[in-house]
């Protein structure tokens, strides 16, 4: 059984801007659930999309989860969003899943590259078309991730630059293009006014 926070409908806001999903957000200290019943509710949508707290740390349950879903609806896409240090075993036979890997600060100099990154889930997940979103700083930032990318063998097509300083945007942004990566873009707001 899988543990749930909480389970929703809602419009995505991340990459996928405006596409109807199911919102699972896992917790290893939220509730029980029959991976058979939840699978079944979400499988009537057209994508679920699935995040929380290291949601690998429960493997075994989401690829229980991900084969149930599938199997009650083999159109229904499957998001997993991922900080990318983990690794998903039992995933591979799974068909129409995808990963957001949301890296953490590579100009973090108080934490270790180890620590920031998992070369092994990062090759895995490159292979499985993932899209890395890499916060950034600097134009410099933009040289490490050429760098890190290039010795990981992931796509170009796969990277999308999430710019955090407002003073250089457009500096970023054309080099951001000249580099060959994506612009993340994320709507904080609600869709629909909830009054």
């Amino acid at each position: 059984m899988v543990k749930i926070k909480k389970a929703y409908n809602n419009y995505i806001k991340k990459i996928y801007l405006g596409k109807r999903a199911y919102f699972i957000e896992i917790d290893e200290h939220g509730y029980d659930d029959k991976n058979e019943s939840m699978a079944i509710a979400a499988a009537s949508f057209p994508i679920v999309y699935i995040y929380g707290d290291n949601v690998f740390k429960q493997n075994k349950d989401i690829v229980e989860l991900c084969k149930n879903i599938n199997k009650n609806n083999p159109m229904t896409e499957i998001i997993i969003e991922t900080d990318g240090m983990v690794r998903p075993i039992g995933m591979n036979s799974i068909k129409n899943v995808k990963y957001f890997v949301f890296v953490k600060p590579i100009d973090n100099d108080d934490e270790s590259m180890d620590n920031r990154m998992n070369e092994n889930a990062w090759k895995w997940l490159g292979k499985a078309g993932a899209h890395f979103i890499y916060p950034i700083e600097n134009i410099d930032d933009l040289d490490t991730i050429n760098t890190i990318i290039s010795g990981l063998m992931i796509k170009k097509k796969q990277v999308y630059v999430k710019i955090k300083n407002d003073d250089d945007f457009s500096k970023i942004v054309f080099n951001t293009k000249t580099f060959g990566f994506n612009i993340y873009v994320e709507f904080n707001g609600d869709w629909i006014d909830q009054e």
